[in-house]
């Protein structure tokens, strides 16, 4: 009951109330029961009179199996699928009944529409009707047609073998950037540099646009992920050249477009291109109206939220950050636990944490980060691990909870052994924070501090380990807390010198 979207109930409530006598159905009231919050099973049989727990387990059954039709049959008629089906099967009665004029106007027809919409699947089928038509039609003018229709199968066929093929290898892209969207590892590294080697080794001269799209975004993920910005920056530009021309697309290939953004925004953070990405984001925002499918829309506007929020962070517009969180802040949160995957929901609830530590309300990132924590423990994304690993300790030192943040940072070193991996800036940072509460006079602190950040100097001006600091500004906030003053005020000078 709880993944049901608040318009699929209304579909369901809507279903039941059309039957005038089902609303008092047990079915019915067991639907009005599940959505009543802090009520469990046992109260709910209780409630409509069910004393047997087998039969209270069959009711169940059978209301998802009822409100799953309802689904079925409301996301059938927005189902663009499901027409290009229906008017194939028009053409095989055409056909059959002999009325082959009709059959090829109706082929035509839906070759254009196909053709529109880049379904290279559909485009193979009424081709194949195409050169039905002309066997089955005895006109002797079509004879000569047919061996270059047999070259239009062909040519199809292989359009759609290339296009399996990179989407396939998209597919992979994508799966790897879940793994860890930075500081990649030499064995994501070597992946990465591998799976585009084999997306550039697919050649075909035909290439439709929505090939080039999958192929493009694959490859601006692959650069990512291996480092190679230039390349990357190439490949997001002929991604949005692509956008430009083929918006129309959208409504078939939201995911594809979805992660199209995601690479090109990730890009603009990374370049410190502020005003670029606020231009990229208008550009995509632009497209949202055409996506009709509901899961596909919420995943995209998790996507816009996320980046939002890192605008404001980079612009240090925090008043602005702290009236959109209150605005926004727990329709985003239930919209990201609905519609997006597990890793998708953790990267939207590490920024709306960073946000509230940096807005001092430590209380509400404390919880976050025990959330996200909760969720990583079997979605496994890396980059997530590491931040929460140290991030949360930085939560911990500002509610000054001094035992609390020595047994994290000894559990943050055992963690860290336990997986054998070189990480020096968690070491560094975690012996930092353990040591300062042991730390007594404002001198020695000073000093500490001195040294630690002399020794991130070296990961500032490096161009891989600045990305350490692409999360969390682990360097300013340093900086802010030897100068004891706050951390938007740090950044808000800093920013104010570049202006």
């Amino acid at each position: 009951m709880l993944t049901l979207s608040s318009k699929e109930k209304a579909e369901y409530k809507k279903h039941v109330l059309q039957k005038a006598a089902k609303k008092e159905s047990l079915l019915f009231k067991l639907f009005i029961a599940l959505n009543e919050k802090n009520i469990g099973d046992k109260k709910i049989a209780e409630k409509l009179g069910i004393k047997n727990a087998a039969q209270f387990s069959t009711l169940k059954k059978k209301l998802h199996t009822d409100i799953t039709d309802v689904l079925v049959s409301l996301y059938k008629k927005q189902n663009q699928v499901a027409s290009i089906i229906k008017e194939q099967i028009k053409i095989n009665i055409l056909l059959d009944r002999k009325l082959y004029e009709d059959a090829y106007k109706l082929i035509v027809w839906q070759l254009k529409n196909a053709e529109e919409q880049q379904d290279l699947v559909a485009i193979l089928d009424l081709q194949k009707k195409k050169y039905q038509y002309l066997e089955l039609n005895e006109d002797k003018n079509h004879i000569s047609s047919i061996v270059a229709q047999q070259e239009e199968i062909k040519k199809a066929f292989t359009q759609l073998y290339h296009f399996e093929q990179i989407q396939l290898l998209f597919y992979k892209a994508t799966q790897l950037k879940n793994i860890t969207n930075l500081r990649t590892a030499e064995k994501e590294i070597e992946e990465a540099i591998q799976l585009k080697e084999e997306i550039l080794g697919i050649k075909d001269k035909t290439i439709p646009a929505i090939t080039q799209l999958y192929q493009n975004t694959a490859l601006a993920i692959c650069s990512y992920l291996s480092g190679e910005y230039k390349e990357c920056e190439i490949y997001c530009n002929r991604v949005l050249g692509l956008w430009k021309i083929h918006k129309h697309v959208t409504p078939h290939y939201s995911q594809l477009f979805k992660e199209g953004a995601s690479v090109i925004f990730y890009l603009d953070f990374i370049d410190l291109q502020t005003e670029k990405v606020i231009s990229h984001f208008r550009f995509f925002k632009d497209f949202l109206p055409l996506v009709k499918n509901e899961k596909d829309k919420s995943q995209i506007q998790i996507l816009f939220f996320n980046t939002e929020i890192k605008i404001f962070h980079k612009q240090t517009r925090y008043r602005e950050l702290k009236e959109y969180l209150q605005l926004h802040g727990k329709s985003i949160q239930l919209l990201a636990g609905q519609f997006a995957s597990p890793k998708e929901n953790m990267v939207i609830l590490a920024s709306m944490a960073i946000s509230y530590f940096v807005l001092e309300q430590y209380a509400k990132a404390d919880e976050l980060l025990y959330e996200i924590k909760k969720i990583n423990r079997l979605a496994q994304k890396d980059d997530i691990f590491y931040f929460t690993l140290v991030f949360h300790l930085l939560i911990i030192f500002k509610r000054e909870e001094w035992v609390h943040l020595y047994s994290m940072c000894e559990a943050g070193y055992q963690s860290l052994y336990s997986r054998k991996k070189i990480r020096p800036f968690e070491k560094e940072l975690m012996l930092f924070l353990k040591n300062l509460q042991l730390i007594h006079s404002k001198e020695n602190i000073q000093i500490s501090l001195d040294k630690l950040l002399t020794r991130l100097e070296v990961y500032k001006n490096d161009p891989v380990k600045k990305l350490y600091f692409l999360y969390f500004n682990y360097y300013a906030w340093l900086q802010s807390l030897k100068m004891g003053i706050r951390y938007t005020d740090y950044l808000q000078q800093q920013n104010d010198k570049i202006i």
